[in-house]
């Protein structure tokens, strides 16, 4: 009966933090000015309709979250919108940056 958990002990390093979501950044990075992000995410959506938030965070070299973030302030200033769904939808472009 000694094959409970609690009989096995294991050794956790002391550096180890104990909440990781307070160590993350939330703009990385931040080389880029969001303005210049923004422009670059209708550049490329403008090239590439169906390009996948992936697709645009690898090309940016930014977290998914980051661009999933700049695209809700795009839809909310109404200069881009999302037709049909996530897998064989598109991105539509309502206004450009000026």
């Amino acid at each position: 009966m000694g094959d409970n958990f609690t009989d096995k002990k294991i050794d956790v390093p002391k550096n180890v933090p104990k909440n990781v979501p307070k160590n993350v950044p939330k703009d990385v990075p931040k080389n880029v000015p969001k303005e210049k992000r923004q422009e670059i995410i209708l550049e490329l959506i403008e090239n590439s309709p169906g390009i996948t938030i992936h697709s645009l965070a690898e090309q940016l070299g930014v977290n998914e979250k980051t661009i999933k973030r700049e695209i809700a302030i795009l839809k909310k200033e109404n200069k881009i919108d999302r037709v049909e769904g996530r897998k064989h939808g598109y991105w539509k472009i309502e206004k450009k940056i000026t």
